[in-house]
């Protein structure tokens, strides 16, 4: 199968914060995740399971990670 994970792109946290949940602290725009389709279609020709994991960060942001994905890929 092949794995895709969804940290969230906070890049002035990544190597900067108080604490280690902010790097996480993310909501993608809605323009984003669109240059993920065309790499996880392509996947998807190429192995018989996708996964897609959106990181569970404490305030839910991956509710809404997955929203995103399942509206781009008519999921």
């Amino acid at each position: 199968p092949a794995y895709v994970r969804f940290h969230g792109r906070n890049a002035a946290k990544w190597f900067h914060h108080d604490e280690p949940y902010e790097r996480y602290d993310y909501t993608y725009s809605d323009e984003e995740p669109e240059p993920w389709k065309q790499k996880i279609e392509t996947l998807n020709t190429q192995t018989r399971t996708v996964l897609l994991y959106a990181n569970n960060h404490w305030k839910g942001r991956s509710i809404n990670t997955v929203r995103q994905l399942k509206l781009l890929l008519d999921l």
